[in-house]
């Protein structure tokens, strides 16, 4: 192929590379939001697997990456996005709980609270005062 999409094309490695970078860097964001709220509520049993799941998402992404596996209507695409949006949901329904002091938040909250996460750049500015607030009732972490 010549011309524009000649070069598109070639590129193809580097946008996949690219995309990993920002997955990684999102979920690390959402990963750092769901450590603050946790350590803001009281102490109670949670599952010792729920913080593994965070790595998933950009596991499999390197995973699809290196292997070339397909990221379109695939499982993997599946594991991937449902990985990803438990980890959301995760962190919403933490977040909510540490900015209510511990008593659960409603459903259209967290769910308002995991679009804001979904959609992190416009989300970290939204959400800035209620994770400052939280992140001053947090012991040292």
């Amino acid at each position: 192929m010549s011309g524009p999409i000649g070069l598109i094309a070639g590129l193809e490695p580097l946008s996949r590379a690219l995309n990993w970078v920002a997955i990684t860097l999102d979920l690390g964001w959402i990963w750092s939001v769901y450590t603050v709220s946790v350590a803001a509520l009281p102490e109670r049993p949670r599952a010792a697997w729920i913080p593994y799941v965070f790595a998933a998402p950009p596991i499999i992404d390197a995973v699809t990456l290196v292997f070339g596996l397909s990221m379109n209507n695939s499982p993997t695409a599946f594991l991937f996005f449902a990985a990803f949006l438990f980890c959301i949901g995760q962190t919403a329904m933490v977040l909510e709980e540490a900015d209510r002091g511990g008593a659960p938040g409603s459903l259209g909250k967290t769910l308002g609270t995991a679009l804001l996460l979904f959609f992190s750049i416009v989300g970290l500015w939204w959400l800035r005062q209620r994770l400052l607030r939280i992140a001053a009732r947090t012991p040292q972490i």
